[in-house]
């Protein structure tokens, strides 16, 4: 009883992070931390739903998917210092043409 609590609790975060992302990449205040951050709430989000939907069955089924997973939780600590940087300095906003 208390693993489908905690999965209804993930999967109502995973929701919750899917709209917040939603709203920050269209809210136009520090543009580019905000879409940064979109998208690390994104992340989280669907690292989340996938801790709800993993099974030995599922990843029997989809074995490729393992990886995948596995691959966007790096992804993470390099958004995290991107939003950082952006956040904090105002030439970090734009991205430099070379």
């Amino acid at each position: 009883m208390i693993s489908g609590v905690f999965e209804f609790i993930l999967l109502f975060s995973a929701v919750i992070s899917f709209m917040i992302s939603g709203a920050l990449w269209f809210y136009v205040h520090n543009f580019f931390a905000n879409r940064v951050l979109a998208i690390l709430t994104f992340i989280w989000g669907l690292l989340s739903l996938i801790f709800v939907i993993q099974s030995k069955e599922f990843f029997l089924q989809y074995p490729h998917l393992f990886g995948v997973f596995s691959g966007v939780i790096l992804l993470l600590f390099p958004l995290v210092y991107f939003y950082v940087r952006s956040y904090l300095y105002s030439n970090a906003r734009t991205l430099k043409q070379v």
